[in-house]
């Protein structure tokens, strides 16, 4: 039986997650906060974020081939050059069957299937990294982005049972600043922002709720597991592989492919990425020799994989 995983990129983490089945995945009509998902983060620590992704990715994806699974794979990316970084990766571990999604896609996706936003038409995502914090004013319903902007003053780790980073930006002043910024950007866009929704692994800061909700006067949105968004929404935008059985009764099959979404707000040239036909999901042996050496711990199979399921919580707006 074929699956699907999610896969966020992020400087400090790699984030994993697949939807159990009849929760809301790729062909799955529920929408809400029943949808369940199996997860995992690993830290960076050090190592290239996009060939550590792309190692972790080959270890599940030989596992789940040798069990008799196919699984079909979408890796969040944020640029163009992380997007060829993570192709070229993947390439190297003999990854074939992928898809490659911008990261405002996927958390858009997440937002809308869980519906915590589902009143609201323009958002202001306010995600707070390891690498700093990622400002944008984006339309809900076509994904469009009015104006966004990235500073790294502010910085978060991960929340939850995993290594977090010490949340050493999370100052008063830094946070007036990042309220100050928000509102420059929200004028900049000449929209009116419904909410503001807090994401990243900073997001569940209570400092930093308490003075975005004061400050704006928007209503403030923290999704279930906000440093997830990323990875669940890959998860739902990931397509299974065919079946073999299915492939027989079609004739040949398309040659293999990686395919690439694109966010609806970009307009600039696109550099073009490398699309190769690889056989197979195999893990090059200097891999698992990466993977041993920073100790990531992982076991193969289920064992990867913990279950999540939080429910949403925001906040009204100001007064």
């Amino acid at each position: 039986m074929g699956g699907v995983l999610g896969v966020s990129v992020g400087a400090g983490f790699v984030r994993l997650a697949r939807p159990l089945k009849g929760s809301g995945g790729f062909g799955d009509t529920a929408v809400g906060d029943s949808a369940v998902f199996e997860h995992q983060a690993i830290e960076v620590a050090g190592q290239v974020p996009e060939v550590l992704a792309a190692q972790v990715v080959g270890v599940v994806l030989a596992d789940r081939a040798e069990s008799g699974s196919a699984t079909g794979v979408a890796i969040t990316y944020r640029d163009e050059a992380q997007a060829a970084a993570i192709d070229a990766a993947l390439s190297r571990q003999g990854v074939d069957h992928f898809l490659l999604v911008p990261e405002l896609t996927a958390v858009l996706e997440q937002l809308h299937r869980s519906g915590v936003v589902a009143e609201y038409r323009t958002l202001v995502l306010y995600d707070v990294g390891s690498s700093g914090l990622m400002i944008s004013v984006v339309e809900r319903l076509t994904g469009v982005v009015a104006a966004s902007e990235r500073i790294d003053f502010l910085r978060g780790g991960d929340p939850g049972g995993h290594p977090r980073e010490t949340f050493d930006g999370i100052t008063v002043p830094a946070i007036e600043e990042s309220v100050c910024l928000v509102a420059e950007l929200i004028e900049q866009s000449g929209r009116s922002a419904d909410a503001l929704v807090l994401l990243g692994g900073g997001a569940v800061h209570p400092t930093l709720r308490d003075a975005l909700h004061g400050s704006l006067g928007l209503p403030v949105v923290t999704p279930p597991n906000p440093e997830l968004v990323a990875a669940h929404g890959a998860a739902l935008l990931a397509r299974p592989p065919a079946s073999p059985a299915a492939t027989a009764r079609g004739g040949r099959s398309a040659p293999a492919t990686a395919r690439r979404l694109r966010s609806a707000s970009s307009t600039r040239a696109r550099r073009t990425v490398s699309r190769r036909q690889i056989v197979g999901a195999v893990l090059a042996g200097a891999a698992l020799v990466v993977i041993a050496a920073i100790g990531i711990g992982l076991g193969y199979g289920d064992s990867i994989f913990g279950q999540v399921q939080v429910p949403p919580t925001s906040l009204p707006a100001g007064p």
